[in-house]
């Protein structure tokens, strides 16, 4: 019944917030009533949300379940299938997340050096990756070259970065890079 009430105060156009002085004594109790009706009618009232059907765990009515004699064979089945294709998707979205390796380092390319090679913790059996460099710092004044990856040579146990120009003597720029892709024993087993 105070739902009702509630909902015959509450008008179709969401409600204008409210103009705030400033005085926290009267603009909090203006905001929580202008909350509440925005809520009661963007919510409650439009159906999105029908406080009937919300509970708190711990305040579950076994009576406010569907009773059985009311639903089909063909309605629970068709929730079941609903249950299985989403269980699906989300198995494969956790092998495919599952397949794949991602790590990362920092080199540093000193001097007149113009690439360095990172070498990888174990070897992935596989150049089908994705790689990038990023410089991270610099020390003394390099040269603007020096901080623009040209090139990459990629290794199944390490990559090689080359840079457009060297930082030159006494200075240098360090690197923070990343490889990405899929594992190639699991993508093997995938394509069989």
């Amino acid at each position: 019944m105070a739902d009702d009430k509630l909902r015959a105060k509450v008008t179709q156009t969401p409600p204008a917030p409210p103009r705030l002085v400033n005085d926290w004594k009267v603009d909090m109790p203006a905001m929580r009533d202008w909350l509440a009706e925005f809520y009661l009618l963007t919510v409650v009232s439009s159906g999105l949300l029908d406080p009937v059907y919300q509970a708190t765990q711990g305040n579950i009515s076994f009576s406010a379940l569907p009773d059985p004699e009311q639903t089909t064979v063909g309605r629970a089945q068709k929730t079941a299938n609903l249950a299985w294709e989403a269980g699906e998707q989300f198995k494969e979205d956790l092998e495919a997340d599952i397949k794949k390796f991602a790590f990362g380092g920092t080199f540093t390319i000193t001097g007149a050096a113009t690439s360095a090679s990172p070498v990888f913790d174990q070897d992935l059996g596989t150049i089908e990756y994705f790689a990038t460099a990023t410089p991270s710092s610099g020390t003394g004044t390099p040269a603007n070259d020096a901080f623009r990856v040209i090139a990459q040579t990629k290794g199944t146990g390490s990559i090689a970065f080359t840079v457009a120009g060297a930082p030159g003597v006494g200075n240098s720029v360090t690197y923070d890079y990343i490889v990405i892709g899929k594992f190639p024993k699991l993508r093997e087993t995938e394509e069989a």
